[in-house]
């Protein structure tokens, strides 16, 4: 059987047995290094999937970079699925610059390069799109690069019968899986295995290379208690104090950032379908009656010409658009149950789209990003433009 020819051949001791990423922590400046598997592990990938007993000369140590970004998917109040990216896979992305402009197609390197995070991303179609950089509808999605990270492996050869495999393979850094160091052999001197070292070290050095593309180059989704991802969640470069703090207690969300400039012209150079945010004046009051805080209201009127100084037109809901900068979350939850809208509830609470967030969203955004339909979309349009909720 294996199991005895292993320990038969093979002198280790079970008492310096390690779980991988204690190993990889202890012993990554001391490789190349002999181990025996001691504990092994049927996982969901080659890259930790390893039996017990199996042998292996680990070479060198490989690190993955890889991007992490926010997942357009539902969630409850902040963004629980996450994509990981490899730096140096297939795929092209373009920048994300307005609803209808991107950059060129660029590699995720260029893109590290030239910008600083955070930045919105889509795959480019210069390239096959895979499943996970599109909607469910089929149309591509945008993702916020936010951190940027590295995933370690341990690259080397598996032996049988002590004999070495040419082929070169990489292995994980599984918590489920322990080695243990192989010290010699069993029935001969320290000499001979010595010599039997160095033996494979020549094998490899003639015939072994270690490329990245041997590591796991996958597009992979995590939850944001995953373990491979949670310190870089939790890190300074996504939230000051991580989403769950030190002690593991759930923190407030992080504030909304501070809105900029419209990058809308004003309403004589209006036209441009490329521009980001619409601009637009907000009423000086809003009549809301006890029981119904979001009715109609009635002779809303373009004043936009009529002067501000007037006390009469301080207390006019006739200007532009109706007033929501200051409706918070839960209360553009409430307008879309009132408008029946309710299904997206926990998608805007999922955004923190408040009153003013709630200006910017156009009939396309909610019709291509968060499915609702033509009749929909016009119903929550006209409640943006005038209050409208009907009857």
């Amino acid at each position: 059987m294996e199991e005895i020819e292993v320990q038969q051949r093979y002198k280790f001791d079970i008492s310096q047995e390690l779980v991988l990423p204690e190993f990889y922590n202890q012993h990554k400046n001391n490789l190349p290094m002999l181990i025996v598997v001691s504990g092994g592990y049927y996982g969901q990938t080659k890259y930790d999937d390893m039996s017990t007993d199996q042998v292996m000369r680990f070479h060198c140590c490989h690190s993955v970079r890889r991007v992490l970004a926010r997942e357009p998917t539902e969630a409850s109040d902040i963004k629980l699925d996450y994509l990981s990216i490899p730096v140096n896979g297939d795929y092209l992305y373009q920048l994300v610059k307005t609803r209808t402009q991107k950059s060129e197609p660029m590699t995720m390197s260029e893109i590290l390069e030239k910008r600083e995070l955070p930045v919105l991303i889509q795959f480019s179609t210069d390239k096959i799109v895979p499943d996970e950089g599109k909607n469910r509808d089929g149309s591509q999605a945008s993702f916020l690069i936010i951190a940027t990270y590295e995933e370690d492996f341990i690259q080397g050869n598996y032996l049988l019968n002590g004999k070495m495999s040419k082929d070169t393979a990489a292995v994980s850094l599984s918590p489920m899986i322990t080695v243990t160091p192989v010290s010699g052999f069993v029935d001969k001197p320290q000499e001979e295995f010595d010599t039997y070292l160095k033996d494979l070290d020549d094998f490899v050095a003639k015939n072994c290379t270690y490329p990245e593309r041997n590591c796991d180059l996958r597009i992979k989704k995590y939850n944001i208690l995953d373990p491979e991802i949670k310190e870089v969640v939790r890190s300074d470069a996504i939230f000051p104090t991580g989403i769950y703090g030190d002690t593991g207690d759930r923190l407030p969300p992080p504030p909304v950032p501070a809105r900029g400039k419209s990058l809308r012209k004003k309403e004589e150079n209006a036209g441009n379908e490329d521009d980001l945010y619409e601009h637009y004046v907000k009423i000086k009051d809003v009549h809301r009656t006890k029981n119904d805080q979001y009715t109609k209201m009635e002779g809303l009127q373009n004043m936009s010409s009529a002067s501000d100084s007037s006390p009469q037109s301080s207390n006019s809901a006739a200007l532009i658009r109706f007033n929501h900068a200051n409706l918070s979350v839960k209360d553009v939850g409430d307008i879309l149950k009132k408008l029946k809208l309710g299904k997206f509830v926990k998608r805007f609470k999922s955004e923190m789209i408040d009153g003013e967030i709630l200006t910017d969203l156009t009939r396309n955004i909610l019709i291509n990003e968060f499915n609702f339909s033509h009749i929909e979309a016009i119903r929550l349009e006209k409640f943006i433009a005038s209050g409208h909720v009907p009857a």
